[in-house]
């Protein structure tokens, strides 16, 4: 069975713009989704598939029980994915430029351990930044609270989340040009340590 395409709709945004409602054959509506994220035409099933049987393939450990599939996510060196991830491309380029003899695996192994340590390294990275722009909040609020109980004439001690150079910052971020406080090094390096650049 065939999904129902949309026709055509009187709904649009504005003059020169698609429209808003898709109407289906069938008399149901909703809305466009040009700009949602496609996840079901940007993944393959093909891959998917491949990759978690090389994923469960891994999942075997030495007295023979199974640690979790999502075991990685716990955390590892950025340094690991990135040395275990080039010995993959490396076959993958040999097996590329003809070499397939010299490989140490096949080509669809190194394919899913490549994609396995880009995988963990981008997760890195996003946990990595997720947890500064929390951080970096964190420091903002403290500074909203404190400019709002000077505004209110009261003494306020905050535990500092990450230093008075980063109160500083963001309290000049958020417009409070009355908190005297300067950005040095030590902010700054603080900030790009939880960044993990």
């Amino acid at each position: 069975m065939t999904n129902p395409q949309p026709t055509d709709t009187p709904w649009a945004n504005a003059p020169g713009q698609g429209p808003l409602v898709r109407t289906f054959a069938t008399g149901a509506t909703r809305d466009v989704d040009a700009s949602k994220l496609d996840y079901e035409g940007f993944f393959s099933p093909l891959v998917m598939e491949r990759f978690a049987q090389y994923m469960h393939g891994k999942r075997k450990l030495a007295d023979g029980s199974l640690r979790d599939g999502d075991n990685w996510q716990k955390g590892m060196p950025r340094d690991s994915y990135m040395k275990s991830g080039f010995r993959h491309f490396f076959d993958w380029w040999t097996i590329h430029r003809g070499w397939k003899k010299i490989a140490l695996e096949p080509l669809e192994v190194a394919l899913c351990g490549l994609l396995f340590n880009v995988s963990g390294y981008l997760h890195e990275v996003i946990k990595s930044r997720l947890d500064a722009e929390a951080w970096v909040e964190a420091v903002r609020d403290e500074v909203a609270r404190e400019q709002a109980a000077r505004e209110g004439g009261e003494q306020l001690e905050l535990p500092l989340t990450g230093g008075a150079d980063l109160r500083g910052l963001a309290a000049r971020e958020a417009g409070d040009t009355t908190f005297v406080g300067q950005v040095g090094p030590a902010g700054l390096s603080a900030v790009r340590g939880r960044e993990g650049e």
